[in-house]
């Protein structure tokens, strides 16, 4: 029974600095950056890329981890991720300035790269993974 009872405050606990720790994510808006909680809603360009001089070059885990960089950066509006995973199990993450909706004419197909952008239609891409 005590073990019942350690799993589930371990759990709580867990999901509570989950929770507090991620950029948050709501359906009212593509878009909050207001110091207190920031989120975005990304859609999803599969093997895409933006071709534009990039804000920050970063190595993640994951996607989501890129995406929540953008969102903390009041400069990002989209990013390039890689379609594929490092040999050391990361990805690369660009942040831009930009969006394929300002530069359509930088925006191709490629085989390296997802692009992200800033949702601005009723099917979003909701990131929620802490860090």
């Amino acid at each position: 029974m005590n073990a019942l009872v350690f799993l589930s405050h371990t759990f709580f606990l867990y999901s509570a600095f989950r929770i507090l720790d991620q950029s948050f994510c709501d359906a009212s808006s593509s878009l909050r950056r207001d110091g207190k909680f920031n989120y975005a809603h990304f859609k999803d360009h599969l093997f895409h890329k933006l071709h534009v001089p990039k804000l920050e070059g970063a190595v993640v885990q994951t996607r989501n981890h890129c995406l929540q960089k953008c969102v903390k950066n009041p400069q990002c509006f989209s990013t390039n991720v890689a379609a594929f995973h490092r040999p050391d199990g990361n990805v690369s993450c660009d942040l831009l300035p930009t969006d394929r909706f300002s530069a359509p004419e930088k925006f191709r197909a490629n085989h390296s790269f997802h692009h992200y952008s800033i949702a601005v239609s009723s099917k979003q891409f909701q990131v929620n993974e802490s860090f």
